[in-house]
């Protein structure tokens, strides 16, 4: 069994705009890319903030490494709705990803699909997919 690396992801503290959402994507990303895991931790001003939900979904992602080596941000939120009680309501985490993929399109096609095993440049050397 291999041990992964986990690194804390500091976000919504410099600012809390889509310019951080992207940023923190990139952070993710480029942690991906190397096999480690990331760990989101929120400045408190992100509980001020239009992208409160995004924040709170993308860290449940990230701080749950079953769900983030084998899903991306998309497949996480679409489970969280299969797996939602009330067929007629939509789940927190579905609606924060369809909320913001609705304004910003293009950021969403390029981060909500990514995943650790297609990113991470070592799996396939070392079994991180497993």
């Amino acid at each position: 069994m291999s041990k992964t690396t986990k690194l804390y992801v500091l976000c919504a503290y410099e600012s809390q705009d889509v310019l951080d959402i992207i940023n923190t994507f990139e952070r993710i990303k480029i942690l991906m890319k190397y096999g480690c895991l990331p760990y989101i931790m929120r400045y408190e001003k992100y509980k001020n903030c239009e992208f409160q939900s995004l924040y709170t979904q993308l860290a449940r992602w990230c701080n749950q490494p079953q769900f983030f080596k084998k899903k991306s941000f998309r497949q996480f939120c679409q489970a969280n709705q299969d797996y939602h009680k009330n067929k007629q309501t939509i789940c927190a985490a579905y609606k924060s990803m369809l909320d913001f993929e609705k304004v910003y399109p293009d950021i969403a096609i390029k981060y909500f699909d990514l995943k650790f095993e297609e990113q991470n440049k070592y799996s396939s050397s070392i079994g991180y997919n497993k």
